[in-house]
């Protein structure tokens, strides 16, 4: 028998996103993670984002334990040094309204690791939740969820500089489809990657097996 999948999702927060910015604020990616540190995805996200002529900003949520913020700046030219804000550490009850100021969630998972390759990871699912649009490496796992909701963003493959460029340029060239890829984010989670979803899935399960 084939295993039944429960993805490791969260109740859907309230009121997850502010009123919609005026189309002349940046756009604001956003990533976080325990530990601020080296194999997350982040320099070659960098590298690329750094060629991005339309002005936005990148926030990144973690504990930096090795000064690896200097390292990290050290990729970017100077004029785009200041777009890079770094935050620390939150409460998990602070975390859905702090990813929720954002425009655009960072899934940069590494497909050559094969967990990471076939997991859906709890940034995405926090991302939709909170309806933010995803940017999003092409992992067995992450092409699963975009799959339902194409609409919800764009993949992002740093072996191909020129294509990964393309997909940032897509994602920030204007509000209004921004506006259209956040509700649809905020749609994908209600309807499927939610724990709204899957607890019913979850006792129905544990009953029959019963």
């Amino acid at each position: 028998t084939a295993p039944a999948v429960i993805s490791n999702s969260f109740p859907l927060q309230t009121n997850p996103r502010p009123a919609c910015p005026p189309s002349d604020e940046p756009i604001r990616f956003f990533w976080f993670s325990q530990t601020l540190g080296p194999g997350r995805g982040l320099e070659p996200f960098l590298r690329i984002w750094a060629q991005l002529e339309h002005h936005s900003e990148v926030v990144l949520l973690g504990e930096d334990r090795s000064s690896y913020e200097r390292q990290l700046r050290a990729l970017l030219p100077e004029a785009k040094q200041a777009s890079l804000q770094f935050r620390p550490l939150v409460t998990t009850d602070e975390l859905p309204s702090v990813i929720a100021a954002h425009d655009i969630g960072l899934a940069l998972e590494d497909a050559s690791i094969r967990n990471r390759d076939l997991t859906i990871t709890n940034k995405i699912l926090q991302y939709l939740n909170a309806g933010l649009a995803v940017l999003a490496t092409p992992t067995a796992g992450q092409r699963e969820v975009l799959a339902h909701a194409p609409a919800v963003g764009e993949f992002f493959d740093p072996s191909d500089s020129a294509v990964a460029l393309a997909a940032l340029r897509r994602l920030t060239r204007d509000r209004p489809r921004m506006l259209q890829r956040q509700q649809a984010a905020r749609h994908l989670a209600a309807q499927r990657y939610c724990w709204e979803q899957e607890e019913p899935k979850l006792l129905d399960l544990v009953a029959r097996t019963l």
